[in-house]
């Protein structure tokens, strides 16, 4: 495993140790695994996917979710791409949605459900530059269903298998990776720019600190849409970790008895 310097390098990791059980979600009322090769090649999907829908180099995609696989997938796909990742807290209303999806004059948003996407529709009117809207959860509606984007991206793929790799190498640990909106102190919520350099600097810190491997079970519950739970969630990435995906915070305390994690941040 090499020293990443990016986190697109923590991705090709990741690849180079697959494990049956990368992932953990509750499906039909059991934990249900994917395999770090399904997550892998959804990751290269939706990168794929990424350019037939027009996102520019440097461009903004917004992603407003709960916890769940497709968090990572998109947040990775955005980093090998080369698109800055902004995600919305799920607990935002419309408006709220509305001003971050302009202020970062995003092409492309993802949503979880067709209730989370409906705020994204609702913001698509005001803003012009939004041209598509997928949901992970597609129950119709006027979102786009994720599965036929990956779908897409999927076909894009194989007939440009190296235009993946040609993207990804061209990141820089200067390149901006994500911008995280907090509401601040006065005013409109700030959005905080953050680098390649700026997570893989504390990721490697992180690990230096956290006594666990690649055998760790790790439940997450925290917003991946804050900087902590996704900062710790590179960390165990970076480890080859099992991360679960708790339900909800309602449902964290039987999470936790079903799962049994060796780590959980709070």
């Amino acid at each position: 495993m090499t020293t990443p310097r990016t986190l697109v390098d923590v991705f090709r990791n990741l690849e180079r140790s697959p494990k049956p059980d990368l992932l953990l979600h509750k499906k039909d009322g059991a934990w249900t695994p994917i395999s770090t090769q399904g997550f892998a090649a959804n990751v290269r999907a939706v990168a794929g996917a990424l350019g037939t829908v027009g996102v520019p180099n440097g461009g903004a995609v917004v992603l407003l979710s709960e916890n769940r696989p497709e968090w990572p997938t998109i947040d990775f796909a955005c980093q090998c791409y080369g698109a800055v990742l902004v995600p919305i807290f799920p607990t935002m209303v419309a408006d709220e949605a509305e001003y971050i999806v302009r202020d970062c004059g995003a092409t492309v948003a993802f949503a979880s459900t067709t209730e989370q996407a409906a705020k994204l529709l609702a913001a698509q009117a005001k803003c012009p530059k939004l041209k598509h809207v997928f949901v992970f959860d597609h129950q119709g509606g006027g979102a786009r269903p994720y599965a036929a984007l990956l779908e897409e991206g999927r076909k894009a793929h194989e007939a440009e298998p190296g235009r993946f790799d040609e993207r990804a190498d061209a990141r820089r640990p200067e390149d901006l990776a994500t911008i995280i909106y907090t509401s601040g102190t006065t005013g409109e919520p700030k959005g905080a720019m953050l680098m390649q350099s700026n997570f893989v600097s504390n990721l490697l810190a992180g690990c230096q600190i956290l006594p666990f491997d690649g055998s760790a079970v790790t439940l997450s519950f925290l917003p991946l849409s804050h900087v902590l739970e996704r900062l710790v969630e590179y960390c165990y990435y970076h480890r080859n970790a099992t991360i679960a995906f708790a339900e909800s915070i309602e449902k964290l305390r039987d999470n936790l008895g079903e799962v049994n994690p060796h780590i959980f941040v709070s």
